[in-house]
């Protein structure tokens, strides 16, 4: 049993109590001390970067200057991953306080709150049409209006104009995908537009 003197004092219970938390700004000075050194060799690379686009910019001339840029896209995209592999890391606990906290704030209170609320509002609105009456007041002063909520149900896609139609692009791009992809969709122009990747 918990003795009088290690109970929990009042208000330690007090509704909106909150978990420290570093502002952004403060967090954002810590990484960029922590991080010192990433960020000079991104300025270092930008740099170099400036540089070859004043001289590349318009094109790539030869075979020798071509061997460069591979070289230097793979460095820039390694130093790049580097950065996202750190991002990730530090992220993952904060995503997994995020998720535990809307996981109990909204699904396990709000949610089913506002789910039993809308319910009663359904009952209500029925009610309300029934008896032709646009507004009923509480006792305890709550207003419930009818109002209008436009809405829509597709009857006939075929007659439905194409300015309001459209292409599921990530379906599309899925489908396409790979030498094994679909090359015919009726209406879709599919070609192969050839990117070069740096490994």
């Amino acid at each position: 049993m918990q003795s009088a003197s290690s109970a929990p004092g009042p208000g330690h219970n007090t509704e909106g109590a909150m978990i420290a938390v570093p502002a952004a700004a403060v967090l954002a000075a810590r990484w960029a001390i922590d991080h010192a050194g990433l960020l000079d060799r991104r300025d270092q690379l930008l740099e170099a970067f400036t540089r070859f686009e004043a001289t590349c910019g318009n094109g790539i001339g030869s075979d020798e200057i071509a061997r460069r840029a591979a070289d230097f896209a793979h460095l820039l995209m390694r130093e790049a991953e580097k950065a996202e592999t750190l991002r990730k890391a530090l992220k993952a606990p904060l995503l997994a306080a995020t998720r535990a906290l809307d996981r109990f704030f909204k699904t396990d209170l709000s949610a089913r709150l506002f789910a039993a609320a809308h319910k009663v509002e359904a009952l209500l609105g029925a009610w309300q049409r029934s008896n032709a009456s646009a507004c009923t007041t509480g006792h305890g002063g709550a207003v419930a209006t009818l109002k209008s909520n436009w809405t829509y149900e597709v009857m006939d896609l075929a007659q439905v104009p194409l300015e309001w139609l459209t292409v599921d692009d990530r379906k599309v791009r899925a489908a396409i995908r790979g030498p094994d992809g679909m090359r015919d969709i009726p209406g879709l122009h599919i070609y192969d537009d050839p990117r070069t990747v740096v490994h």
